[in-house]
């Protein structure tokens, strides 16, 4: 008789379960990280944007201020300061979306999540009770800041021709101190001074940068 043979089984099939699951985690997580990474550089590119804002006509010099605010910066209602002021910019938060790609990814400080700027306040600085005043150069300057000692920075300008002063100041109290920002810009030959009021964290210096921009955009037009 033939002698019966017995097949030897084969080596059961490697299964890469591991290293398949481990391959769509990392495609994943590399999606998320392109996908986290355009909607910060997407942010990054509305963030530089700006936009026109033509200010109220003052009715004391009929002089107004035309410029540009970040698109960062919403218009808002100022509350209770409406009947002083043209206008108020809140800052905008960041998504949180965006906050985790700057700190998670780019290793970069979050902008803060509340910062707001009192645009085109006119002061009548002849007046008594008005805390702007005018130095003897023809600058103004905030009088309850301006004091021997103080640690109140000032840098002199000219803005489309006219004085105008840079106020930096520290506020608040030593548990929550904060940053205040003015911009005071006197019309020539006229006596109102208009103030951009802003504030910030101390550390921060994103109020300070858009003052500069403002500043830069300003245009003063003559309307009656």
């Amino acid at each position: 008789m033939p002698e019966s043979t017995t097949s030897t089984p084969g080596p059961l099939p490697v299964i890469h379960r591991r290293r398949r699951i481990t391959s769509r985690g990392l495609a994943f997580g590399c999606a998320l990280l392109v996908v986290l990474g355009l909607c910060a550089i997407s942010y990054e590119v509305v963030a530089h944007s700006r936009y026109k804002v033509v200010g109220d006509v003052d009715p004391t010099s009929g002089y107004r201020l035309d410029y540009t605010v970040s698109s960062r910066y919403r218009k808002s209602d100022p509350g209770v300061f409406a009947p002083f002021v043209c206008c108020f910019f809140k800052r905008t938060p960041l998504p949180p979306a965006v906050q985790w790609v700057f700190t998670g990814i780019f290793r970069k400080s979050a902008l803060p999540a509340y910062t707001g700027i009192y645009a085109d306040v006119p002061f009548d600085f002849r007046d008594s009770n008005s805390r702007v005043k005018i130095g003897e150069e023809g600058y103004p300057f905030l009088d309850d800041l301006h004091l021997p000692g103080s640690n109140v920075r000032e840098a002199h300008l000219l803005v489309a021709n006219c004085h105008t002063t840079l106020v930096t100041d520290r506020q608040g109290t030593p548990v929550a101190p904060r940053m205040d920002r003015n911009l005071l810009i006197k019309p020539n030959n006229q006596q109102v001074v208009f103030v951009f009021q802003g504030w910030e964290d101390i550390n921060d210096t994103d109020v300070l940068n858009e003052m500069i921009k403002i500043r830069e955009s300003i245009r003063i037009t003559k309307v009656k």
